[in-house]
């Protein structure tokens, strides 16, 4: 039922559609889209419209036949400006072209570039937020973490084992190996011999080795 060619001019027997606006609108489902829309002609039975570029007034799309006052261009190419035209249709009766103001789309935006990942093996270091500027001790690059010696911790034995300082009250260890302690002063010392010398008792008289007659 279009006429998109206009034909003899006695045709051209019903008014131009008024009051077009082309408003830009984005859509979370569509995209960018483009709803054009104008007043009613009351002799008209449908409406012819078209979308065109403003760059070079080339056709980008067309509609042949919209019963409504409205026709919305969905997923409409970003970057470039448009326009349309409509005309109002009856049988073979129609009206000239109404052409809209221009409305711009815009280019959609670029795609992030995604986050490179953290090196596990060189992760960064997190700022502590208490104070500015100063993070985590970095580690130690043999692998383990260096802490300061404990002043009051002795420091290990090379020999595997520690270094206790001496009981200043146990006497050394005799290298003979028994323990050499002090003789008992009121011990008399131990005969060479095997025996023990106890000293003679005074009031008794000595033997006589000899028996006189």
């Amino acid at each position: 039922r279009a006429c998109k060619d206009p034909g003899p001019s006695d045709m051209m027997t019903l008014p131009v559609p008024t009051d077009l606006v082309l408003l830009y609108q984005e859509d979370e489902e569509f995209g960018a889209c483009l709803l054009f829309t104008w007043s009613p002609v009351g002799e008209a039975d449908h409406y012819y419209v078209s979308l065109n570029d403003a760059a070079d007034g080339s056709m980008v799309t067309e509609v042949e036949s919209v019963d409504e006052t409205g026709v919305m261009f969905q997923g409409v190419e970003g970057g470039l400006t448009y326009f349309c035209r409509v005309r109002a249709v009856n049988g073979f009766e129609y009206s000239g072209f109404a052409s809209s103001e221009t409305a711009f789309v815009p280019a959609p935006p670029e795609p992030e570039e995604p986050e490179t990942p953290e090196d596990p093996d060189n992760p960064e270091t997190p700022e502590d937020p208490d104070n500015p500027g100063t993070g985590t001790e970095p580690e130690n690059p043999d692998g383990g973490t260096d802490e300061p010696e404990n002043p009051g911790t002795e420091p290990e034995n090379p020999d595997g084992g520690t270094d206790e300082p001496e009981n200043p009250g146990t006497e050394p260890e005799n290298p003979d190996g028994g323990t050499d302690e002090p003789e008992s002063p009121g011990t008399e010392p131990e005969n060479p011999d095997g025996g023990t010398d106890e000293p003679e008792d005074p009031g008794t008289e000595p033997e006589n080795p000899q028996i006189s007659e």
